[in-house]
């Protein structure tokens, strides 16, 4: 009967599933236009490389959701969130990488928290029409226990998902320092807040008369499943957010700079026009590129400079600026020391007069 209720759904939805598979897809395409076109390149690996696992995840969300044969009923705006969320991150996230590596300025990368924040209004207005399942939505033990938990939690976690996305949106406007404070703080929000009001909705409306209902097998593993992607999210956001490194290569005939989380960039030493140490640089404008408080990566504009590109630790706020036919290219180590000392290694590598 299992079995039959999912072939039927996955024959009704198998329209939506190939076209989202396909959208998730489209980087890939990108990546492999750019080998053609440009070469092999680090950029053109993670275009190829980064939808695989996201294809993967896709399949596995919605083979689980169709597989529940409570989202036999399920409501198909709710749905949505199911065939379409790993579509979006797909293209969004390639879209980054793919106008960095055509270097292509675009208004959109100065946005990106304001899509972000649409994404989060989206399913927030989705979550509360969401039914009870094992699959979608705030999936913990006592969602799953108590359908009137699941729906307080799920109004609750609707509401809160809004007004953290438009937060996110709002942001996009502000400085970058702001903008990364208000969207770190309304994705931690709309993470844990919705956890720890499920639980204690649970405390208050728990009926010591009332016997404990054992749960199944399958109950058992949907909630553990819940709980580990819900670890797994706050454990991936605090390594983005706290961990990476900026390392500079120097060697015989160009500077060759490598960031964890950006593609790497090689500058020969005859192109450089100038070379200067620069203390107290402003920052500006974050153009595109990924920012932490470790990390200052990507494409910068700034009333001094114009627009540069920036391998930066955030803590740092000395600078090696580097003058060359292509742009301006703007470094930093972990500390005015290590600057320092990358200036002047970079000096004695530069060509004689």
């Amino acid at each position: 009967m299992l079995r039959e209720t999912w072939r039927k759904t996955v024959q009704k939805n198998k329209g939506r599933l190939f076209a989202s598979s396909a959208v998730i897809l489209l980087p890939a395409v990108a990546g492999l236009s750019l080998w053609v076109v440009h070469g092999w390149s680090g950029t053109a690996a993670v275009l190829l490389l980064f939808p695989l696992p996201v294809f993967a995840l896709h399949w596995v969300c919605v083979w689980m959701t169709l597989r529940d044969p409570q989202n036999g009923s399920q409501d198909k705006k709710a749905l949505w969130m199911a065939f379409w969320l790993c579509p979006v991150l797909s293209l969004l996230f390639g879209a980054v990488w793919a106008a960095e590596a055509l270097n292509v300025p675009s208004v959109f990368f100065q946005v990106q928290p304001f899509v972000l924040g649409l994404l989060l209004i989206a399913v927030g207005n989705f979550l509360p029409k969401c039914r009870q399942n094992r699959t979608l939505g705030v999936k913990l033990p006592w969602t799953l226990a108590s359908e009137e938990n699941w729906n307080a939690t799920h109004r609750f976690a609707g509401k809160l998902w809004v007004v953290s996305g438009a937060g996110m949106s709002f942001a996009s406007f502000l400085p970058e320092t702001a903008t990364a404070a208000i969207c770190v703080t309304g994705i931690v929000a709309a993470a844990l807040l919705p956890v720890g009001y499920s639980y204690v909705f649970s405390r208050r409306n728990r009926n010591p008369a009332a016997p404990a209902k054992e749960k199944s097998r399958a109950e058992r593993l949907h909630a553990g499943i819940g709980l580990a992607v819900t670890a797994a999210v706050i454990l991936g956001c605090t390594v983005l957010l706290f961990t990476g490194d900026v390392r500079f290569e120097l060697g015989d005939d160009a500077l060759t700079v490598r960031a964890t989380y950006w593609p790497e960039a090689t500058l020969a030493y005859g192109d450089i026009e100038s070379v200067m140490y620069v203390e107290g640089m402003a920052v500006g404008t974050r153009v595109n590129g990924f920012g932490s408080p470790r990390l200052m990566l990507g494409r910068f504009r700034n009333g001094t400079l114009g627009d540069y590109t920036r391998y930066t630790y955030a803590a740092c706020k000395s600078a090696v600026v580097l003058k060359h036919p292509g742009g301006t290219l703007v470094l930093g180590g972990g500390d005015e020391t290590e600057t320092r000392a990358l200036y002047e290694s970079v000096l004695e590598k530069l060509p004689a007069p």
